[in-house]
Order: structure tokens, then C-alpha cells, then sequence
């Protein structure tokens, strides 16, 4: 007998082909991730469902001590207007636990990321927390808190606080450093001096050939700075009061997507920047000369637009710009989230930290 036959024609060949079709839409399906994550689960609760069945009938264990699962699932359906009260109770007091734990856990996970001597100061005590059985402290937690329900929210705050704290630390401090490119490309990064400058058009090549010049003073020991101004924010002069007039005919405009940021300064405090600079030896190099607040463009707009009493419904397209303006498109339909971080090291005081604060003044 041959070990392999052929396909006779006809009804064979018809039949052999739909097994083969079923065969390959049948593989794949049980192929997919999203079903495997759910199958899986599924097939060992059955299989332990059915382990628990088994043994409870084969060594005929008493009721009060290990019921069955059908046994249980009898009761589930002939109490249920019981249970389902019980039910909603717990999953209240679960869910209240979780945000409590969630929100404290995240708060005290940037603490701690933020400041080693925090982190330092107070993790033992979360250690503490998580160590001590929950069963210990019960009791004074009953005891001091009189109302049932929050007494149970917090014990289970406590349980569920550590994992959250330590998780989210860790998760926190396992970022890549490399992902700053792609969210500075993204318009979403915060940059001080210590970011390199990008030169992608004309005037940014031209700031860095000017940097770049001025450093060779370095060298013959002369200390140099070179303020990076943002939009200095005055009465008298610049591109403020034309964007305020625009604004109070009631053509102020969003420009572009209106998500590039504007790094701006009052120019009291850019006056001061430059006196600060001018008497403090600590400051070299390349300083931004910024408001600590670096606001998207439309939300420069909008708050604007409050402060003037004005709406702001233009919109300007991105397209439209770069059509008219070229290269010079890009210093207003892109912009970095430029910080003064120099600035703050020395504690430099601003007068004008908000935006709604300048503009209060100049308005």
C-alpha cells in the first residue's frame, strides 16, 4: 500500500481542499496573541476548576471544611440577593483602596525620584509598612478610625501603597535616556543648557556659529556668557505690541498646530538676567533667558485672550506659513520647551514667573 495516495478528483479533491482551508484559518486563529492571552487563562481555571471537583467527590471532604465548586456556585445563585450587597460593598471599599493607594503611591514615587534625601529619609517607612502583617495593625486602626468603611479603605491603602511606591520608582528611573530625542522631535521635552543645541534652519546655525565664537574666549581665561533670549515681553518695543494690537482688533490667531511652546520673559526680568550675568562670576556659557513657564502657543494665546478680554478664534495654517515665509516658517510653527536651568541652580529670583503675570502687568 502506498504511503502516499493521491487526491482522487471530484468530491475528494473538493473535500481535501475545504479541510485545508479550515486547517489554515483554524491555525492562525489559535495562533494570536490577544486569543492566547485569553485561552490560556481560561483552559487552566477549567482544568484547576476541575482538579478541585474531583478530589472534594473522590475523598468525599465534608462541606464546612472544602465545598465543591458546584457547590459553591449553588449557593452563589440561591443567596444572591445577599451576596451581591456583600459584593458591591467590597468592591467599593477595593476601588477607593486602589485610588488611594494609586494617588499616594505615584505622589511619593516622584518624591523619591526627585530627591535621594527624601527617598532616603522616608523609605524605610514604606519598607516598614509593607513588612509589618496587616492583621497586627488592624485592630488600633479599627479601634482609632470609627467609621467601618474608611477604617477598611485605609488597611487595605496600606496593603496595596508599597508595591505601587516601589513599582512606580522603579518604573520611573528605567526610562530610556534615548527616548529624549524622539519627544524633543515630538515638540514635548524640556530643555536647558546642558541639551546640545539642534541647528535645523538659518538663524539657529547662525546662534550656534555665535556661541561658537564667542567660546574661543575660553582659552585666553575670559569668562564669557551668551544669553539665549526667548520672546522678551514689553510695552515700547518688539513683537509684543503688534501680537497685543492684533489681539484687541480681534485678530489674534492660533499659529500652526499651535503646540510649539513659546519660552518667554518679562523684560524686567531679562534686564535682570543681564545684571545677574553681568555681577555673578558663576555664570559662563550659554544661558536661557527665560521665564521658568514655558507655555504651548495656544496656550500663550488663549491666556492672552483672557487677560485682553478678546477671543481668539483664527487659526493659521501651517501650510500657509511655510508658503509664504519659507525657511523663516520655521521660528514660529516650531519651538522647544526652552527652561532657564542655570538660572535656577543659582536661585536667581524672577519678578514675572507666570505667564498670567506678565501679561497682567503689560496689558
Amino acid at each position: 500500500m502506498s504511503a502516499v495516495e493521491p487526491v482522487r478528483p471530484g468530491v475528494d479533491a473538493a473535500g481535501a481542499a475545504s479541510a485545508g482551508v479550515a486547517h489554515n484559518a483554524v491555525a492562525p486563529w489559535f495562533a494570536r496573541p490577544q486569543v492566547a492571552r485569553v485561552l490560556w487563562p481560561v483552559l487552566v481555571a477549567l482544568v484547576l476548576l476541575g482538579a478541585w471537583q474531583g478530589l472534594v467527590t473522590v475523598f468525599e471532604v465534608p462541606v464546612f471544611l472544602v465545598p465543591s465548586p458546584v457547590r459553591v456556585a449553588q449557593v452563589l445563585v440561591a443567596d444572591w440577593g445577599l451576596l451581591s450587597r456583600a459584593l458591591l460593598n467590597t468592591l467599593k471599599i477595593t476601588l477607593f483602596a486602589f485610588a488611594c493607594a494609586t494617588v499616594l503611591g505615584t505622589l511619593i514615587a516622584f518624591a523619591f525620584v526627585q530627591s535621594r534625601v527624601v527617598e532616603t529619609a522616608l523609605f524605610p517607612y514604606a519598607v516598614l509598612l509593607q513588612v509589618t502583617p496587616i492583621v497586627a495593625i488592624a485592630p488600633l486602626i479599627i479601634i482609632w478610625v470609627k467609621e467601618p468603611t474608611v477604617s477598611l479603605v485605609l488597611c487595605a491603602t496600606i496593603v496595596a501603597l508599597f508595591p505601587i511606591i516601589s513599582n512606580t520608582t522603579l518604573g520611573l528611573r528605567s526610562v530610556n535616556p534615548g527616548l529624549a530625542s524622539y519627544f524633543r522631535l515630538q515638540r514635548a521635552t524640556n530643555i536647558d543648557e546642558a541639551v546640545g543645541a539642534t541647528v535645523s534652519d538659518f538663524a539657529s546655525e547662525l546662534c550656534h556659529r555665535w556661541e561658537a565664537r564667542a567660546q574661543s574666549c575660553a582659552a585666553l581665561g575670559i569668562r564669557y556668557v551668551a544669553l539665549r533670549f526667548g520672546l522678551v515681553m514689553g510695552r515700547d518695543g518688539g513683537s509684543f505690541p503688534p501680537l497685543l494690537l492684533g489681539l484687541k482688533l480681534g485678530a489674534g490667531a492660533v499659529i500652526g498646530s499651535g503646540r510649539q511652546f513659546v519660552s518667554w520673559i518679562h523684560i524686567e526680568d531679562a534686564l535682570g538676567v543681564i545684571a545677574h550675568a553681568v555681577r555673578d562670576a558663576k555664570l559662563q556659557g550659554p544661558i536661557n533667558a527665560v521665564a521658568p513657564e514655558s507655555v504651548s502657543y495656544q496656550e500663550f494665546m488663549r491666556e492672552a485672550g483672557v487677560i485682553a478680554h478678546r477671543p481668539v478664534w483664527l487659526r493659521i495654517p501651517e501650510q500657509v506659513l511655510r508658503k509664504l515665509l519659507g525657511e523663516m516658517a520655521i521660528m514660529l510653527v516650531e519651538g522647544p520647551c526652552v527652561l532657564p536651568g542655570k538660572l535656577r541652580t543659582l536661585h536667581h529670583e524672577f519678578r514675572f514667573r507666570t505667564l498670567r503675570s506678565a501679561l497682567t502687568d503689560l496689558v
